[in-house]
């Protein structure tokens, strides 16, 4: 795998360093995650639609991406067959700079309301679970 350091926490341009800085790039990973999620259960879930599960699963990546690339991690294969994306807990909540640079806030739309709601639902689900039962040293945040 290779490690592409983060980018400091203000809002700089992407890391330059990374394979997936070109805006194509991004666009070929994130259908590739969309194609590998395409199966997966709770994307069912998210997305009834089988027809259009890829392409509404791709529309969640390519800013998920994006925001790995400005504010977390992103480590590749190097065979090409896998990515990982990661923020630090730290950063979190995403502020509403980020939001915006990275492309995320436009999520709700892009992928309607119904499946944002589904999205959230599960979200905030998980966020309260995780408060009762918290990770020693994780930074619990909200």
């Amino acid at each position: 795998m290779q490690n592409h350091p983060s980018v400091p926490s203000n809002d700089e341009k992407i890391n330059n360093l990374s394979p997936l800085a070109s805006g194509a790039q991004v666009r070929i990973a994130a259908k590739a995650l969309g194609a590998a999620f395409s199966r997966d259960p709770f994307m069912s879930y998210v997305f009834p639609n089988a027809i259009a599960r890829q392409q509404n699963i791709t529309k969640v990546f390519l800013p998920l991406i994006r925001c790995n690339l400005r504010y977390g991690n992103v480590e590749l294969a190097q065979n090409g067959n896998g990515i990982l994306l990661w923020i630090s807990g730290n950063r979190f909540p995403l502020t509403l700079s980020m939001l915006v640079h990275s492309g995320m806030i436009w999520t709700p739309l892009k992928i309607g309301p119904p499946a944002f709601q589904r999205l959230e639902s599960h979200e905030a689900f998980c966020d309260c679970e995780i408060k009762k039962e918290p990770l020693k040293d994780m930074p619990i945040y909200g």
